[in-house]
Protein backbone atom coordinates (compact mmCIF):
# COMPACT_ATOMS: atom_id res chain seq x y z
CA UNK A 1 0.00 0.00 0.00
CA UNK A 2 1.09 3.39 -0.57
CA UNK A 3 2.98 5.21 2.46
CA UNK A 4 1.08 9.04 2.86
CA UNK A 5 3.47 11.96 2.03
CA UNK A 6 4.31 13.47 5.67
CA UNK A 7 6.04 9.68 6.47
CA UNK A 8 9.17 8.14 5.82
CA UNK A 9 8.80 7.52 2.08
CA UNK A 10 11.96 5.01 1.94
CA UNK A 11 12.99 6.11 -1.45
CA UNK A 12 17.42 5.49 -1.88
CA UNK A 13 16.87 2.19 0.60
CA UNK A 14 15.27 -1.19 1.01
CA UNK A 15 13.80 -1.60 4.34
CA UNK A 16 12.55 -4.19 6.87
CA UNK A 17 10.51 -3.49 8.84
CA UNK A 18 10.40 -6.03 11.92
CA UNK A 19 7.52 -6.08 14.79
CA UNK A 20 8.19 -8.88 17.18
CA UNK A 21 6.21 -9.91 20.40
CA UNK A 22 6.84 -12.31 22.99
CA UNK A 23 5.49 -15.06 20.78
CA UNK A 24 4.39 -13.05 17.62
CA UNK A 25 5.83 -11.08 14.68
CA UNK A 26 5.13 -9.32 11.85
CA UNK A 27 7.45 -8.39 9.03
CA UNK A 28 6.84 -5.82 6.43
CA UNK A 29 9.05 -4.16 3.35
CA UNK A 30 8.97 -0.70 2.37
CA UNK A 31 10.46 0.70 -0.94
CA UNK A 32 10.10 3.52 -3.31
CA UNK A 33 7.08 4.95 -1.15
CA UNK A 34 4.93 1.55 -0.69
CA UNK A 35 4.85 -0.94 2.52
CA UNK A 36 3.89 -4.48 2.42
CA UNK A 37 3.64 -6.98 4.73
CA UNK A 38 5.31 -9.99 3.86
CA UNK A 39 4.78 -12.97 7.08
CA UNK A 40 2.87 -12.47 9.78
CA UNK A 41 3.49 -15.69 12.45
CA UNK A 42 2.07 -16.53 15.88
CA UNK A 43 3.09 -19.43 18.11
CA UNK A 44 0.78 -21.08 20.97
CA UNK A 45 1.62 -22.21 23.93
CA UNK A 46 1.55 -25.94 24.11
CA UNK A 47 -0.97 -27.73 25.72
CA UNK A 48 -0.04 -31.09 27.24
CA UNK A 49 -2.82 -33.37 28.28
CA UNK A 50 -0.85 -35.68 31.26
CA UNK A 51 2.01 -36.34 32.60
CA UNK A 52 3.40 -37.03 29.07
CA UNK A 53 7.84 -37.08 29.52
CA UNK A 54 7.22 -38.54 32.95
CA UNK A 55 10.05 -41.34 33.81
CA UNK A 56 11.17 -43.90 36.46
CA UNK A 57 14.68 -45.68 36.67
CA UNK A 58 15.96 -48.26 39.07
CA UNK A 59 19.77 -47.78 39.48
CA UNK A 60 22.20 -48.74 42.30
CA UNK A 61 19.11 -50.22 43.79
CA UNK A 62 17.78 -46.95 44.16
CA UNK A 63 14.75 -45.57 42.18
CA UNK A 64 15.23 -42.27 40.39
CA UNK A 65 12.30 -40.34 39.12
CA UNK A 66 11.58 -36.95 37.32
CA UNK A 67 10.43 -35.27 34.43
CA UNK A 68 11.80 -34.23 31.35
CA UNK A 69 9.42 -31.37 30.97
CA UNK A 70 11.19 -28.81 28.91
CA UNK A 71 10.18 -25.37 30.10
CA UNK A 72 6.78 -23.78 28.22
CA UNK A 73 7.88 -20.51 28.17
CA UNK A 74 11.51 -21.28 27.20
CA UNK A 75 10.64 -24.38 24.88
CA UNK A 76 8.23 -21.65 23.30
CA UNK A 77 10.71 -18.46 22.86
CA UNK A 78 13.43 -20.80 21.84
CA UNK A 79 11.06 -21.98 18.82
CA UNK A 80 10.09 -17.96 17.90
CA UNK A 81 13.56 -16.72 17.94
CA UNK A 82 14.51 -19.93 15.32
CA UNK A 83 11.62 -18.95 13.55
CA UNK A 84 12.12 -15.25 13.09
CA UNK A 85 16.36 -15.65 12.95
CA UNK A 86 15.26 -18.29 9.49
CA UNK A 87 12.31 -15.56 8.40
CA UNK A 88 14.70 -12.76 8.23
CA UNK A 89 17.68 -14.61 6.66
CA UNK A 90 14.98 -15.93 3.91
CA UNK A 91 13.66 -12.23 2.91
CA UNK A 92 16.74 -10.59 3.37
CA UNK A 93 18.34 -12.84 0.85
CA UNK A 94 15.48 -12.58 -1.33
CA UNK A 95 15.32 -8.67 -1.22
CA UNK A 96 18.66 -7.53 -0.18
CA UNK A 97 17.56 -5.22 2.53
CA UNK A 98 19.84 -2.13 2.96
CA UNK A 99 17.92 -0.74 6.83
CA UNK A 100 16.30 -2.66 8.95
CA UNK A 101 13.92 -1.49 12.05
CA UNK A 102 13.16 -3.29 15.20
CA UNK A 103 10.16 -2.87 16.68
CA UNK A 104 10.02 -5.01 20.06
CA UNK A 105 9.64 -5.00 23.83
CA UNK A 106 12.61 -4.39 26.39
CA UNK A 107 13.09 -8.38 27.96
CA UNK A 108 13.30 -9.10 23.95
CA UNK A 109 15.90 -7.37 22.45
CA UNK A 110 19.02 -9.64 23.86
CA UNK A 111 17.46 -12.61 22.96
CA UNK A 112 16.51 -11.09 19.06
CA UNK A 113 20.46 -9.39 18.62
CA UNK A 114 21.70 -13.19 19.95
CA UNK A 115 19.36 -15.18 17.69
CA UNK A 116 20.16 -13.01 14.03
CA UNK A 117 23.64 -13.48 12.62
CA UNK A 118 25.31 -10.33 12.52
CA UNK A 119 25.22 -9.09 9.00
CA UNK A 120 21.81 -8.61 9.95
CA UNK A 121 22.41 -7.25 13.39
CA UNK A 122 24.87 -4.43 11.85
CA UNK A 123 22.31 -3.22 9.65
CA UNK A 124 19.32 -2.19 12.64
CA UNK A 125 18.97 1.42 12.78
CA UNK A 126 16.68 1.44 15.35
CA UNK A 127 15.20 -0.70 17.67
CA UNK A 128 12.11 0.90 19.12
CA UNK A 129 10.55 -0.59 22.45
CA UNK A 130 7.23 -2.00 22.83
CA UNK A 131 4.90 -4.45 21.91
CA UNK A 132 4.00 -3.06 18.04
CA UNK A 133 2.58 -6.46 16.81
CA UNK A 134 -0.95 -5.59 16.61
CA UNK A 135 -0.51 -1.75 15.25
CA UNK A 136 -1.06 -0.42 11.75
CA UNK A 137 2.13 -0.09 9.44
CA UNK A 138 1.42 3.91 9.16
CA UNK A 139 1.72 3.92 13.08
CA UNK A 140 5.08 2.06 12.52
CA UNK A 141 6.06 4.28 10.40
CA UNK A 142 4.99 7.57 12.41
CA UNK A 143 7.17 6.45 15.43
CA UNK A 144 10.34 5.46 12.79
CA UNK A 145 9.44 9.62 12.37
CA UNK A 146 9.90 10.32 15.50
CA UNK A 147 12.98 8.84 16.17
CA UNK A 148 14.54 10.50 13.01
CA UNK A 149 13.14 13.59 13.90
CA UNK A 150 15.33 13.19 17.28
CA UNK A 151 18.46 12.47 15.94
CA UNK A 152 18.18 15.24 13.82
CA UNK A 153 17.06 17.72 16.23
CA UNK A 154 13.54 19.03 14.77
CA UNK A 155 11.18 19.98 17.56
CA UNK A 156 8.32 21.22 14.60
CA UNK A 157 8.13 18.95 12.10
CA UNK A 158 8.28 20.93 8.72
CA UNK A 159 4.91 20.21 6.02
CA UNK A 160 7.28 19.69 2.66
CA UNK A 161 5.20 22.29 0.80
CA UNK A 162 6.96 24.91 3.12
CA UNK A 163 10.13 23.33 2.80
CA UNK A 164 10.07 23.35 -1.17
CA UNK A 165 8.65 27.09 -0.33
CA UNK A 166 11.90 28.01 1.97
CA UNK A 167 13.83 26.33 -0.95
CA UNK A 168 12.89 28.99 -3.27
CA UNK A 169 13.36 31.71 -1.35
CA UNK A 170 10.20 33.26 -1.40
CA UNK A 171 9.57 33.02 2.51
CA UNK A 172 12.81 33.53 4.86
CA UNK A 173 13.71 31.14 7.58
CA UNK A 174 12.38 32.06 11.01
CA UNK A 175 16.14 31.54 12.08
CA UNK A 176 17.07 34.64 9.35
CA UNK A 177 15.33 37.05 11.14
Amino acid sequence: MKIRRELPQFMKENALLLVVGRQSAKLYAAKDGNIEEIEPHTIFNPRYTDREGFFADKSNAEFVSGSVYEPKKLYVRNKFLHWLCDEVNYFDRKNKFTSIYLFSPDFMVKAIYAALPDNVCNRIRFNIPGNLVKELPFALLQDIKKEIDKIIGRKVPRKTDAGKLLKRGELKDIRQI
